[in-house]
């Protein structure tokens, strides 16, 4: 009978150890959703760095004093759900700060589990114009109180705008950003400094040998494999006279461990294309992630680009170079990193643009897999109102414990509600809902192959044919100007689609299916 006993609460005890491991999963496997903006001060605000912790989230970013106007350091504490648990300004009475806002900007995790936040202190003059003073680099716990302070003189320089700093393999931390050689020339500021702040080493780059120009800064540095860095930097050019946007590339800075430079590359187009972001991947060869204008701004219109990713090794030879249709407006790459399953997540903002003047500015995260090729799409936004220009910026995203992603911004709809800090939740497939991946066309899959298009010259009507598709996936129509005008889902198993061509004007237009794409003529009236 004892033994009996015994092995039936042995029996339960499995049992009950069983449920408890279901429960314990199903708990840590739990996705939360959210899409919150936040204004303590009711001034303006935005956050440039977010990070998970144990019970949510940590974000770095700027606030407008309620007294003074000027620029605040503002730290938040979120929740797992999103809600603001407390926020924490660290202020000047005199001057400005200011931590950068691109992948992350000046805020960073360490490797302890503290915080590292670098960036400048500057003061606006009587005619209005910046004044920077120093950079400064302030460490922090867990808990975001602070456990030191070192500023870093300029010295015969005048410098301005740490764009991001980081820890490194020997606890030491580097800042990037740009230093104001003349009224006309800015070049590459990179800076090493020891575990409590102290400089090291300070280098400055001028990248004009390499198809650069009279503005050049680095927006973004990591470590690499051999204990050298790489720099992620954008050039531009000053347009000359009668034209209204110059030209800007994104160029990447290889460096030994002193700083010294060992190759530069640069990596952008005729056009004005977007920063060079870079990421060193486990393979040890490293990812850049930039755009590839079109179409350059001219006053009140929009740049056009596609997004564009390179892969190259060690030495910056290229291992592969794709662009990713359609063309898009005003868009932006803010971050790229690799997952542990060896997948690429790309994020930025964009423009919807509605006319000249209206619009609204949207968000992006963008999954491929290791050789580049698309995996899902998906794109964000707190409010789109398109009669008040709304903003809608993203400026660094991380991936969670879940498997998801939480990244951070800015949003505002002038004037009804003033910059804000965006921060938003999704799931491992970039959902801010459940299911989003069955509606919509974020998990539409690439076709590949040749389009027929028929009769092409059209007047009211052509048929699109296309290779029979695995999966769902979206026909695309384009103006000359790379507007979309018409879009359509197409099921799975489909190879012909009929489109109404009667509504649009006499021209050129762009037919996008998938990967695959061609060209049609309208003769319409």
């Amino acid at each position: 009978m004892r033994s009996s006993l015994i092995h039936i609460l042995k029996k339960r005890g499995i049992m009950l150890l069983f449920l408890l491991l279901v429960i314990t999963i199903n708990l840590q496997s739990q996705t939360n959703y959210f899409n919150n903006y936040y204004n303590p001060n009711n001034t303006g605000s935005m956050s440039g760095a977010i990070y998970p912790t144990n019970n949510g989230y940590v974000c770095a970013g700027l606030m407008q004093d309620l007294i003074y106007w000027k620029n605040n350091i503002v730290l938040s504490k979120l929740d797992s759900v999103g809600n603001l648990l407390s926020f924490k300004e660290i202020k000047l009475d005199s001057s400005n700060y200011y931590v950068g806002a691109w992948g992350g900007g000046g805020f960073a995790k360490c490797s302890n589990g503290d915080f590292i936040l670098g960036g400048d202190i500057f003061s606006d003059t009587s005619n209005g114009n910046i004044q920077y003073i120093k950079h400064f680099i302030m460490k922090m716990n867990n808990n975001l109180d602070t456990l030191w302070t070192k500023n870093i003189d300029f010295g015969s320089f005048w410098e301005s705008g740490i764009y991001q700093c980081k820890e490194t393999s020997d606890h030491g931390f580097v800042l990037c950003g740009e230093t104001i050689i003349s009224s006309t020339i800015i070049n590459v500021l990179f800076i090493k400094t020891d575990s409590i702040g102290n400089t090291l080493w300070k280098k400055i780059y001028n990248i004009s040998g390499y198809n650069g120009d009279q503005r050049d800064k680095a927006l973004n540095v990591t470590e690499t494999p051999d204990k050298g860095f790489l720099l992620g930097c954008y050039t531009y050019s000053i347009p000359s006279m009668g034209m209204y946007e110059g030209s800007g590339d994104g160029v990447v800075i290889k460096t030994d461990s002193l700083g010294n430079a060992v190759w530069i590359k640069n990596v952008g187009g005729p056009l004005m294309d977007d920063a060079a972001i870079i990421r060193v991947c486990q393979d040890g060869n490293y990812l850049i992630a930039t755009t590839y204008a079109y179409f350059t701004a001219q006053y009140n219109d929009h740049s056009k680009s596609k997004l564009r990713l390179i892969k190259v090794t060690p030495a910056g030879n290229i291992i592969w170079d794709k662009q990713y249709e359609p063309i898009i407006s005003s868009l932006s790459v803010k971050k790229v990193i690799e997952l542990a399953s060896g997948d690429i997540v790309v994020g930025g903002t964009k423009s919807h643009h509605t006319s000249e003047y209206q619009g609204y500015y949207d968000s992006y995260l963008f999954k491929l897999n290791a050789n580049g090729e698309s995996i899902w799409y998906r794109e964000y936004a707190k409010a789109t109102d398109t009669v008040l220009l709304t903003w809608n910026s993203l400026y660094n995203f991380e991936q969670t414990p879940d498997g998801g992603f939480v990244a951070c911004g800015e949003m505002s709809v002038n004037p009804q509600i003033p910059q804000s800090i965006w921060v938003f939740k999704t799931d491992s497939l970039g959902c801010l809902q459940p299911g989003c991946q069955y509606v919509g066309v974020e998990e539409l899959q690439a076709a590949k192959g040749e389009l027929k298009i028929f009769p092409n010259p059209a007047t009211t009507q052509t048929t699109i044919t296309y290779p029979t598709t695995e999966k769902a996936i979206i026909l695309q129509l384009y103006n000359m100007l790379g507007q979309l005008i018409y879009e359509e889902k197409l099921s799975k198993g489909s190879s012909q689609t009929i489109i109404d061509t009667r509504e649009y004007k006499k021209g050129l237009y762009k037919v996008v299916v998938g990967e695959s794409s061609g060209s049609l003529l309208l003769n319409n009236e």
